[in-house]
């Protein structure tokens, strides 16, 4: 009898510790999860040459992290969509050899003593515009810049 139980009290030691270590190994995975069937199919649509989307959700968007494969091969970038699939905004990194002259002479015309982050961000029928993020002594700044170099009003919500 006292086998019989001992025995019963390992099997449920086993499969605590089979589901807390499935637990952790899920948590581990990061906080990438698949992304609800209407967001996925117009990803898919935009972007039919993208390699593996990562995606996740945040502020009731999703977000796909991916490496754009298309015409424009524009490398690795991030896309927003609402629940319900609808294209809010993406973001690509420039390098600052990229940046248009008129986006590069604004951020060194404005802060001179910075350094730059260029992010070009394309939305729906819209022209596309730049982030630029500058660090200032460890402090960073953000401003929107259209092609030309004038400042434009965005609030970026991700």
């Amino acid at each position: 009898m006292y086998l019989v139980l001992q025995t019963n009290n390992m099997k449920k030691t086993v499969l605590i510790a089979a589901a807390v270590f499935s637990s952790y190994a899920l948590l581990a995975q990061g906080h990438y999860q698949q992304a609800p069937e209407p967001v996925r199919q117009s990803f898919e649509h935009q972007y039919p040459q993208a390699t593996k989307p990562e995606w996740n959700q945040q502020n009731g968007q999703w977000h796909a992290h991916f490496n754009d494969q298309g015409p424009e091969s524009r490398g690795e970038m991030v896309a927003h969509y609402g629940h319900d699939g609808r294209n809010i905004d993406s973001h690509i990194p420039y390098d600052q050899h990229d940046v248009p002259a008129p986006v590069s002479h604004w951020a060194r015309g404005h802060y001179r003593h910075g350094t730059y982050e260029y992010t070009r961000i394309e939305r729906p029928g819209e022209e596309g515009f730049f982030q630029v993020r500058i660090n200032i002594g460890g402090k960073y700044h953000t401003s929107y810049v259209d092609e030309q170099g004038r400042e434009r009003v965005y609030h970026d919500r991700h």
